[in-house]
């Protein structure tokens, strides 16, 4: 019988610290998280002995942190100080990957060649950086920044060169529009190109779908974690329970 890795965006759930949170995910019957920090403790002040309390209250719990986010813009020196700060961070985590996308908001930077070839030296940066503290480094793609598709996504693995660059695929990002018909396609697409890096898959829809090229992926390779993301309450509870019993059918 094959098992759905399950874990929930940390601050789609409200907590007032990381005892609450833990808890609260351990009740929902996940074991997995993504963490943005200041996003699910927002007067969270960050520090190394900080983030050694709030490791040791994941562990306690059991609850894995397979991804640490750190959502930064890459071409800024604020945003690379603070993603190779955020290295050490998920390192004492133990978190799966580290990861950012390739800018903050929405831009109109999906064609703009000289913004991507500015990331490709930032990127190799922030994978050696990972590497030599045991850590994944992971890009998102999303549509309305300089990786903006499956292909550059492929392109810019291949480029940066580097065996610690990996991706998180979440299927609406890939859309260049809430009319964009192409969802399974584009999956696929980013399956087929990169699939062996993929280390998580974002699932954003309120009901899950076994069929789904993303979740049959999942189903496939056990290192690959679902996360829910902008569920919450009874939809979040009933999702997670729709991910259980696919991973338990399949």
């Amino acid at each position: 019988m094959k098992k759905l890795r399950i874990g929930v965006r940390g601050h789609d759930v409200p907590a007032e610290n990381a005892d609450s949170l833990c808890s609260q995910l351990c009740a929902l019957g996940v074991d997995e998280i993504q963490l943005v920090v200041h996003k699910s403790f927002p007067q969270f002040i960050y520090n190394r002995k900080h983030i050694e309390t709030l490791a040791e209250a994941f562990q306690r719990s059991g609850i894995r942190i397979a991804v640490y986010g750190c959502y930064i813009d890459p071409l800024s020196d604020e945003g690379q100080a603070r993603f190779h700060e955020h290295i050490r961070y998920a390192q004492i985590l133990d978190a799966g990957c580290i990861a950012t996308e390739t800018a903050l908001g929405v831009t109109s930077a999906q064609n703009d060649e000289a913004r991507y070839q500015a990331l490709v030296p930032v990127f190799r940066r922030f994978a050696d950086d990972a590497s030599a503290h045991n850590v994944r480094c992971a890009v998102e793609t999303v549509w309305v920044h300089p990786l903006c598709s499956p292909e550059k996504t492929a392109q810019l693995i291949s480029d940066v060169g580097s065996d610690n660059l990996y991706a998180i695929l979440d299927p609406v990002n890939l859309l260049e529009s809430d009319a964009d018909p192409r969802r399974a396609e584009k999956t696929r697409r980013a399956i087929e190109l990169y699939g062996n890096k993929i280390l998580a898959v974002h699932w954003k829809d309120a009901q899950a779908n076994a069929n789904d090229p993303a979740i049959q992926f999942a189903l496939k390779n056990k290192n690959v974690t679902v996360i829910t993301e902008g569920l919450i309450g009874g939809t979040l509870k009933n999702t997670i329970q729709q991910l259980k019993q696919i991973g338990e059918e399949n």
